[in-house]
């Protein structure tokens, strides 16, 4: 949980669940919410026909209901919750391992923190269906992505290649606390939204790195295997964002 003090008012929720991936069966998620504060929580109008919510303050949760997709099209949706000068989104929606491939626009933000955006193609290996990787994201190495059956991520531990001739490159996930893990376990998932009108698939928390947040991904340079000798990041990316 995170306790944010705006204003004199205090917010409880928790970030590792603020996105919430569903297949077209549709489904269910039920997130820790608290607020001292007046506040209102708002669903956009074009997602209002498969997107509601259940407000239950006296156990101090919000579960949004995502209704099956008849047509299997993608979809998602940012809802807007504001409590005093407080404002967070969840992202919710629809998509399946058919809707990944193909062309999208990209945007993150890299190591000397600066907002980057372009036209990208996400590719299927053509031997295992449910890894795709981001072509053309970097000048040095795609960024491998797998599809878990509910939603696409990437993750530490990936070994990418060598650099110079002398480094190992792996994939290291990046925290809120400053701190790099090359662990497979902590992960950068992308979960479905809307960005001005578009399909979009924000990536975020899961809370698969335990007592901090995940907010990235990073290309990481060892000397050896991963975790010896490091020798510093080759390509970061936070805040990073599909659409379509």
């Amino acid at each position: 949980m995170v306790p944010v003090s705006q204003g004199g008012c205090v917010i409880l929720y928790n970030k590792s669940e603020l996105g919430h991936a569903f297949t077209y069966a549709g489904g269910s998620a039920t997130v820790s919410f608290s607020t001292t504060a007046s506040y209102s929580i708002e669903v956009p109008a074009e997602a209002q026909s498969w997107l509601s919510y259940t407000l239950d303050e006296e156990n101090r949760t919000i579960t949004f209901n995502v209704a099956a997709s008849a047509d299997k099209t993608p979809r998602g949706a940012a809802v807007k919750v504001t409590a005093g000068k407080k404002t967070i989104y969840y992202h919710l929606g629809e998509y399946e391992l058919k809707d990944i491939a193909g062309k999208w626009r990209v945007s993150f933000v890299d190591g000397d923190d600066s907002t980057l955006a372009g036209e990208i193609e996400v590719v299927q290996d053509e031997e295992e269906p449910t890894i795709f990787y981001l072509s053309g994201i970097s000048n040095f190495f795609d960024l491998p992505l797998i599809y878990n059956g509910e939603a696409l991520l990437t993750m530490g531990g990936l070994n990418l290649g060598t650099y110079a001739g002398r480094y190992n490159i792996y994939t290291v996930t990046l925290s809120e606390g400053g701190y790099v893990s090359w662990d497979m376990s902590t992960q950068y998932v992308a979960y479905p939204s809307s960005i001005n009108g578009k399909f979009a698939l924000v990536f975020g928390d899961n809370g698969s790195w335990d007592g901090d947040v995940v907010n990235g991904i990073a290309y990481w340079a060892f000397s050896g295997a991963a975790g010896t000798g490091s020798a510093g990041w080759l390509e970061k990316f936070n805040a990073l964002t599909l659409s379509k």
